[in-house]
């Protein structure tokens, strides 16, 4: 899978999520739900295919690094943004209802899931090109 798949599998995933997201919530009438739930999908749209540009730009520089422990890194770095999104949003409105995790767990894991599955095909692909001396 090249980059340019992994890019536009990543917009049909979003546009995908954006109408599943439209109407789960029509059924909830919570204005900081609706806010958050929108801004966390539009983070981890633009978060996801960042993590695969950013593995490309490492494996280009350094050939002789692991791609497992790089991927490794780059699902946690995904985890670590997000939760840091997450505290942002909790102490910034100052919230003490936690309704809003639900679409968060939800929206993460299907971008975490789909991610992973995305990351590794794409790291069997810049590994062969790499061993194949094009990249």
């Amino acid at each position: 899978m090249s980059l340019k798949e992994v890019l536009l599998y990543w917009a049909y995933i979003s546009i995908g999520m954006v109408f599943l997201l439209f109407l789960a919530l029509q059924f909830f009438e919570v204005p900081y739900l609706n806010l958050f739930s929108w801004a966390f999908l539009f983070f981890s749209a633009i978060l996801s295919p960042s993590l695969f540009f950013i593995l490309r730009l490492i494996k280009t520089k350094n050939k002789n690094i692991s791609t497992t422990g790089l991927v490794f890194f780059l699902t946690n770095l995904r985890l670590l943004f997000s939760a840091v999104f997450l505290l942002s949003f909790i102490f910034g409105l100052g919230l003490k209802q936690v309704i809003f995790v639900v679409p968060f767990l939800f929206i993460y894991v299907v971008y975490k899931v789909l991610e992973v599955y995305c990351f590794i095909k794409y790291s069997n692909h810049i590994d062969k090109r790499i061993k194949q001396n094009i990249i």
